[in-house]
């Protein structure tokens, strides 16, 4: 399922959890139209939670989903018009979404352009050029357009024919971010307290890496006072505090402030 959308239907439990929604009944599955229409929208119709296990996502996780990408399917007619329009759209683009090749080579998908398309590239590195030839590596922002009119923009991912080498052997920190004390931090570690740890140890001890555990993402969801997230330090956007704005270490590494559903 990678790179795609899940179209699993969390079902909220009394301890507030979530977990698939699996089709209830041969009328809660999904038709061949409604499955080939997510499919085209990058919606997973489908997973497997082990290797002799494959869960189909109902007609009504689907649904949501497309819903939610603004795909009217409240019909079966609606679904039949979605699909030709999706199939369609697809059809037009002049490039896929993402566009990969090897530094120091040209995409291959450009062989199929209509000729007299002009490219557009913006690299990584903030340049502009007009061809797609010799681009350093990067994920990039290439727009062609037709001489028909149409406009396509894609990701160009520019890939090294290898890494490189380093010159000899290293060593890194393995680090708990929620292990990490300072004097000024809440009696855990925070962003702040990983920098200066990062920073220490890069130039104070040669290190060539701090790895720590992994830092998930919040729920996405309307917070409130009484949820978890706004409650846990470790989850919450520290600039979300009154208290902690006024920190250096809160400006320098929070993301930028965001209006939470109700007053502080």
């Amino acid at each position: 399922m990678t790179g795609q959308r899940s179209a699993e239907a969390p079902a909220e439990d009394p301890e507030g959890s979530a977990s698939p929604r699996e089709p209830e009944g041969p009328e809660d599955l999904p038709s061949d139209d409604l499955t080939r229409l997510a499919g085209l929208h990058g919606v997973a119709t489908s997973y497997q939670p082990s290797a002799d296990r494959t869960v189909t996502a109902s007609a009504a996780a689907l649904t949501l989903a497309l819903a939610a990408l603004d795909v009217d399917t409240s019909t079966p007619d609606a679904v039949g018009a979605a699909l030709a329009a999706r199939q369609r759209e697809l059809d037009e683009r002049l490039l896929p979404p993402t566009v990969v090749c090897w530094n120091g080579t040209e995409p291959r998908a450009l062989a199929a352009l209509p000729a007299g398309t002009r490219l557009r590239v913006e690299t990584e590195q903030g340049e502009t050029r007009d061809h797609a030839g010799q681009l350093p590596p990067g994920v990039h922002r290439l727009t062609a357009t037709a001489p028909d009119g149409r406009t396509t923009t894609s990701h160009l991912v520019v890939a090294p024919p290898r890494l490189p080498t380093p010159t000899g052997r290293s060593y890194g920190l393995l680090v708990q971010l929620y292990s990490l004390l300072s004097r000024r931090s809440w009696g855990m570690g925070d962003l702040g307290d990983l920098t200066e740890l990062t920073a220490w140890a890069g130039r104070a001890l040669g290190a060539g890496f701090v790895q720590v555990n992994p830092l998930h993402a919040a729920v996405p969801g309307a917070p409130t006072p009484t949820t978890l997230s706004w409650r846990e330090h470790r989850v919450a956007p520290a600039s979300r505090l009154r208290r902690s704005r006024a920190s250096t270490a809160v400006r320098t590494v929070s993301p930028p402030p965001w209006t939470p559903c109700c007053a502080e």
